[in-house]
């Protein structure tokens, strides 16, 4: 049946030999090499020719847009120029910083100072507010409070209303 000495079905005509290759658990004519092999080549065939066409589309694009990034144009203005990214502090600086906002807050809450002294408005400690708000309660009328209220250049040893 082979011309080319490679026939698939020689097993089955020689049938000690066929009955060697069941015993073993090894059929040839189960797998198809050659089939195998031509598929790899037009595996390996397709793709390069993929590659080259990528690769063929990527310089047809450079070449269009002239070394342009995507998304510019040539007639479009000029971008704004971006802020300065932020500075950053270092622990050296932080550690006084630090001590310097917690001794204004703790200031500003055991003192007494003005917020608005052309209004009347006044800062107290926090303990003698509480102290006060606990004495009158809250009216339902009352007015509404300011959560973050601007600091007054004045100094907080000025004499506030008590």
């Amino acid at each position: 049946m082979a011309t080319n000495g490679h026939d698939h079905d020689h097993d089955q005509d020689d049938p000690v030999e066929h009955a060697k290759a069941v015993k073993l658990g090894y059929e040839h004519r189960d797998v198809d090499t050659t089939s195998i092999g031509r598929y790899g080549i037009v595996l390996t065939i397709s793709v390069f020719v993929f590659a080259a066409m990528a690769y063929g589309s990527f310089v047809l694009i450079d070449r269009l847009f002239h070394g342009q990034t995507p998304g510019a144009r040539q007639d479009a203005p000029e971008r704004k120029k971006l802020p300065p990214p932020p500075l950053l502090q270092s622990n050296v600086t932080a550690d006084g910083d630090m001590i310097d906002l917690r001794a204004q807050e703790a200031q500003r809450l055991g003192g007494y100072g003005w917020v608005d002294k052309s209004q009347g408005k006044v800062h107290v400690p926090i303990d003698v507010a509480m102290k006060r708000l606990a004495e009158q309660g809250l009216s339902a009328k009352s007015a509404p409070v300011e959560l973050n209220p601007p600091v007054a250049d004045a100094p907080a040893t000025e004499a506030a209303p008590q």
